[in-house]
């Protein structure tokens, strides 16, 4: 298997495993996917379960797109997460500091995720 293919493969199953609600819906969570980021269900499935022998690289780009998008909304997500825990728990000097590094962290890093370098790399193999 092709290393872009491969790539494709490992970023869909981590989408669906973001997706995923729980047993048994792994078929939505890649239905939820496919139209959210306008991507063909039958390419996710192939990349889920079957991986192709080939594929357009149009579509491997389209995927890491939306890979980066989940992976930006997951980080979000976690991020409101802890900000309420800490909350809850009441803040005190050190538990701000850290807010604080992950959210300069997390602005910083969506620069250097999987899916911007993915094309540079690719395109050199």
């Amino acid at each position: 298997m092709k290393d872009y293919i491969a790539k494709a493969a490992k970023m869909t199953k981590e989408m669906v495993k973001l997706e995923t609600e729980g047993t048994g819906d792994t078929d939505n969570a890649m239905r939820r996917l496919s139209d959210r980021h306008k991507l063909p269900y039958q390419l996710l499935w192939n990349l889920r379960f079957r991986p192709p022998k080939s594929i357009a690289y149009d579509l491997v780009l389209f995927i890491a797109e939306a890979y980066r998008k989940e992976c930006r909304s997951a980080g979000a997500a976690l991020l409101v997460e802890a900000e309420a825990a800490l909350i809850e728990e009441g803040l005190n000097a050190t538990d701000r500091n850290i807010l604080v590094a992950a959210r300069s962290v997390g602005r910083h890093a969506e620069g250097a995720d999987e899916a911007r370098s993915f094309g540079r790399n690719a395109a050199a193999a």
